[in-house]
């Protein structure tokens, strides 16, 4: 598989996850990332992890009711092969209580 394909790959099952109320899962997907967040703070994924945890209200079902969309995302890679950007179309919609 390409990098390209595993980057969409990757895109996809964050949204599933995600869905599935698995921040643990998630956030696991970003094991080997550098992860800048706002204002530039870096983090891991344990950090990301902790983020979401105090973030994302998951309801009683276990999940955050969300259903993200993913369209058209496209990724490239820098000709170096040292990095991955990912241009993406992305809405997520979350019932409320």
């Amino acid at each position: 598989m390409n990098a390209e394909t595993a980057i969409t790959n990757l895109l996809y099952r964050y949204a599933e996850l995600m869905d599935a109320g698995d921040l643990a899962g998630a956030a696991a997907l970003f094991d080997h990332a550098r992860i800048i967040l706002a204002q530039g703070y870096a983090t891991d994924s344990a950090g990301l992890l902790a983020v979401w945890k105090e973030r994302v209200m998951i309801h009683a079902c276990g999940t955050p009711r969300t259903k993200h969309i993913v369209a058209t995302p496209a990724a490239k890679r820098s000709a170096h092969a040292t990095r991955a950007a990912r241009l993406q179309q992305h809405d997520e919609h979350q019932e409320q209580s």
